[in-house]
């Protein structure tokens, strides 16, 4: 099999099958006898209180998981063995597998892996002589940069900015801030002065869209205020609190 070719999930469960059935033999089982699937809700006729510590490995390669060997407490085995078996089994139809090393675990534990926890067992009547359990590894989900944080920026097609060039955006200019209490608030009224954050001759913040994008000083134009802009900025430099 091509390891560039993903494996689907019946290609797993027939391998699973298949080693499940030679593990029951490596066990003293029944030769030749074929292996089930055990579906999740069948799984408390198992009565996990009966089985042995599973012996599991975790495994990468073809497929990556744990796979782990189930038995009743009874039966005195060479779980070593027959897990080896069981891996070496999966690899000839899946492809390469490597064991990473192999440890014990409660039965509960091993099946209450999630939804991906796949169970093959061999029985003999109603009792279980093996069964091999399959948990696939789950990748860590995401994660998200914090809201504002920056990072790199993908390559942008300009035909695309050519769209947004004649968008209007607000710009307003910040002189300072204060904070004043209600009573305050309620207290203005014509001469008033009002203190704010910022010294005398301080730049000004230019802010676009309500986002700080430079900063200036204010000058005249033609008898109307005006700011130069004397700095370029991102947003990741802005102080002031956000909502």
């Amino acid at each position: 099999m091509s390891l560039t070719e993903p494996l689907t999930q019946p290609q797993v469960d027939a391998a699973l099958l298949t080693a499940a059935a030679l593990v029951a033999e490596r066990l003293g089982g029944p030769v030749g006898a074929a292996a089930r699937a055990v579906d999740p809700a069948q799984w408390p006729a198992l009565r996990v209180d009966d089985l042995a510590p599973a012996l599991a490995a975790a495994v990468d390669g073809a497929w990556e998981g744990q796979i782990a060997v189930l038995v009743p407490r009874t039966q005195a085995v060479d779980l070593q063995t027959a897990l080896t078996a069981g891996i070496s089994s999966m690899a000839l139809e899946l492809g390469p597998l490597v064991p990473s090393g192999t440890h014990q675990v409660e039965a509960g534990q091993v099946l209450a892996g999630g939804g991906g926890v796949r169970v093959a067992g061999v029985f003999e009547g109603e009792a279980l002589v093996a069964a091999l359990v399959l948990t696939p590894r789950v990748a860590p989900a995401a994660t998200l940069p914090p809201l504002g944080a920056s990072g790199p920026v993908a390559d942008i097609d300009p035909r695309r900015l050519n769209l947004l060039r004649d968008v209007e955006m607000g710009i307003s200019v910040e002189l300072g801030r204060t904070r004043m209490t209600v009573q305050d608030v309620l207290g203005l009224a014509p001469g008033v002065v009002l203190e704010l954050d910022r010294p005398a001759g301080a730049p000004v913040d230019v802010l676009v869209n309500g986002t700080l994008m430079a900063r200036g000083e204010v000058v005249v134009v033609d008898e109307e205020f005006a700011v130069r802009v004397t700095e370029v900025v991102g947003a990741e430099t802005d102080p002031r609190p956000r909502a």
